[in-house]
């Protein structure tokens, strides 16, 4: 008996030591914008369709990300730096097609009984009306059908607001994110489909190397049910329809969405969304301590082949060169 109770008594004195580590369900979508555009989620590999907006496209940054690359839609991308300019808005990043057949990442946002939203954000978040970092159209052939999105600065004034099946609800605190444009801040909004009370929930974190990730204090409600779509609407990320319309001027990164088609274990809890964040403090590539090599252009820490497609690419962009005929 007395060996139990011992065995009983270091058992709890370890768990309040060390506490157990947040379980991590796995995200159907997954965009860490790295070394491709694909989605590394349990939806499956999936690349998106690039469009252009004002002769500029989304680019892939390859060492400006919060964790390695990142979604740079600042207007000039080689410059590692947001362009506050709002009439130099880039294209979209377009996951889906609208043909007969839905894509699993389609197929993923369908149904929805509860989700998770999380990312990183960087650069110049509105356009007066909000920038919308996540959309999705109802109907595909009416680009600004969007029962879907996620905007950012809505009116400028420092609110996020989600939009699910047509209803919106906006953040209540004005001071949501207050951060500078050139400072990464983190993101993250739940959704409770089996309740209509306070069933939107938001949170934000800084690049500060702490886990801290802070819950707005603001009541949010939408409407109970499932997310629904029409068929073959697209996932669009950084705008929404082919207009240009609200788009986003800056940076992107680490874009997770986790989902229940059931129940409400799709709304992650403080502990899990500061143990995501936390993921942004573990040495990595680029770190003072663990620098780029020299001719490491994707930021992988790894010179290889892609290194030197990326050199001749850029040889040829400076260089003009042309074959003669």
């Amino acid at each position: 008996m007395k060996q139990f109770i011992v065995v009983v008594f270091f058992i709890s004195f370890f768990a309040l030591i060390f506490p157990a580590a947040a379980v991590l369900p796995e995200p159907i979508i997954y965009l860490p914008f790295d070394a491709d555009w694909a989605n590394a989620g349990s939806a499956g590999y999936e690349e998106p369709v690039v469009t252009e907006q004002n002769g500029i496209s989304p680019q892939l940054n390859y060492k400006g990300g919060i964790i390695g690359g990142c979604l740079d839609q600042s207007g000039f991308p080689a410059s590692g730096h947001p362009v506050l300019d709002e009439n130099l808005q880039p294209g979209q990043v377009i996951f889906g097609t609208s043909d007969d057949q839905d894509t699993p990442m389609e197929m993923a946002m369908d149904d929805m009984v509860s989700f998770t939203i999380v990312g990183w954000f960087k650069g110049k978040i509105g356009s007066g009306s909000g920038a919308r970092l996540i959309a999705r159209p109802y109907d595909e052939a009416n680009p600004e059908s969007n029962n879907f999105q996620l905007l950012a600065d809505r009116y400028y004034s420092g609110k996020m607001e989600l939009i699910v099946n047509g209803n919106s609800s906006t953040q209540m605190q004005e001071s949501f994110y207050d951060n500078s444009p050139n400072e990464w801040t983190f993101f993250a909004v739940t959704y409770d489909g089996t309740s209509s009370f306070n069933n939107v929930q938001w949170f934000k974190g800084y690049d500060d190397g702490t886990n801290e990730v802070i819950q707005s204090s603001g009541f949010c409600s939408l409407y109970s049910g499932t997310s629904t779509h029409g068929k073959h609407c697209r996932i669009h990320i950084g705008n929404s329809g082919d207009s240009g319309a609200w788009p986003f001027s800056g940076m992107l990164d680490e874009i997770r969405v986790y989902a229940s088609y059931t129940d409400t274990s799709g709304v992650l809890s403080l502990e899990q969304l500061e143990a995501i964040k936390s993921l942004a403090n573990e040495p990595k590539c680029g770190d003072d301590e663990h620098p780029y090599p020299a001719g490491d252009f994707n930021g992988d820490c790894v010179v290889g082949f892609e290194d030197l497609r990326i050199l001749c690419d850029n040889w040829l962009m400076a260089t003009n060169f042309d074959l003669p005929e």
